[in-house]
This record gives structure tokens, sequence and C-alpha cells, in this order.
């Protein structure tokens, strides 16, 4: 409900990679020279955000903005009957959340990125996000000074596999593919969001969806 819970989340993450990390160049090299170098801008610039838009990093949503939400949300979990009407499935993770929480990784999820979204339908769905929620004061401005800290979240949780109980999971869920292939898969994907989170560190996040 905070950014500074998502920080919170991030720090754990990549401690928890850090960890095992001796285990694996690559990983080593990626949290070293890509991942790690840019959390401490990406925290300063996101405080500077927040001051200016005054609202406390820390500040925690109020309960009738937040909503319950399935979490794990985007067209990768529904299903499309006959009449074209998708139906939403998977709540494994569902519970209360931010909705700007929600939508960050609506649009940021993997899956969705591997549909090949015009802009002009993103924009289409950024403003009816907009109306959807603009009694929340500050749900606009949460979106976006949030979004590159969402971007570093999933770029660690698309190395979860390096973690030898969520690599068991994969295989007890039927992966046949070998593990090198996956973690060099998922290592790449996650380069891919780094790249994002440096260029937001960069540059002005109202352009970030573009």
């Amino acid at each position: 409900f905070s950014a500074d819970i998502i920080v919170r989340q991030i720090i754990s993450r990549y401690n928890a990679l850090n960890k095992i990390a001796p285990f694996d160049y690559n990983l080593t090299e990626f949290l070293r020279d890509d991942l790690g170098p840019l959390i401490t801008p990406l925290i300063i610039k996101t405080k500077k955000k927040y001051k200016n838009s005054k609202i406390q990093f820390d500040y925690e949503i109020e309960n009738k903005y937040r909503i319950l939400s399935p979490s794990d949300f985007g067209f990768h979990n529904s299903i499309k009957n006959n009449n074209g009407e998708l139906y939403f499935i998977d709540f494994e993770y569902f519970g209360w959340d931010d909705p700007a929480k929600l939508i960050g990784d609506f649009l940021l999820h993997p899956a969705m990125q591997e549909i090949n979204f015009h802009l002009k339908e993103w924009k289409l769905f950024y403003n009816l996000i907009l109306n959807l929620f603009e009694k929340d004061p500050t749900f606009a401005d949460r979106l976006l000074i949030n979004l590159p800290l969402l971007t570093m979240r999933w770029s660690l949780i698309l190395l979860n596999e390096f973690l030898p109980n969520n690599w068991n999971r994969r295989v007890f869920s039927g992966e046949k593919k070998s593990k090198k292939i996956i973690l060099n898969t998922q290592l790449k994907k996650a380069r891919k969001y780094t790249r994002l989170v440096r260029w937001a560190i960069n540059n002005d996040e109202k352009h970030y969806l573009s």
C-alpha cells in the first residue's frame, strides 16, 4: 500500500538472490553490474517525485481507495468463450491491493509484454483507468511514480527460478526445458526490465508508457 513497501520487497528479493549468486556467474554479473547500481538512484528519484507530488513516501492509501484484486491479472489468466466474453481465472494471490499497483503490474507483466499492443490501445486503456479511479486523488501520481519501482521488482521476480525451491516448483509443474535454458531466458527478460529502469532514472516517467 506504499512505495516504501515496494522498496522493501525489492531489497528483500535482491538480498535473497545475492545469497545464491556466487553459484552462478551470470547472475552475479547481472546483480553486480546491471541491477544493483540502480537501486539507490531509483529510490532517491522516487522519493524526490513523491515529495514534489506532496505525497509521503511511506504513505499507505486509505481503506476506501483499496480494491480487492486478483493481483496476477492479465489476458494470460483469462479464457474467452464462444461469444467473445472474457473470464478471468487464477486467484492464487487474490487480496486487498493498491489499484495503482494492480494497473502497474498489469502493464508490466511479462505475459502482457508479449502481446503486440499498439500505442493508441495503451493510451486508451490508460485514459479509461484514470476515469475509473478519478475519485482517488493520488492515483495517477502513484501509478506513474511507482512504475519504475514495479519494473525493478518484476526484474527480480523473473529471477525466481534461480532460487532452489522455486525451480523445484517449476519442475513439479511439468517444466520440460533444461534449467540452463530457462535461467538464461529469464535473465534475458530481467535485463530488458532493468534497461527500462535505467531509462526511467534518466528521463521523465510521464513518457514511461510510450
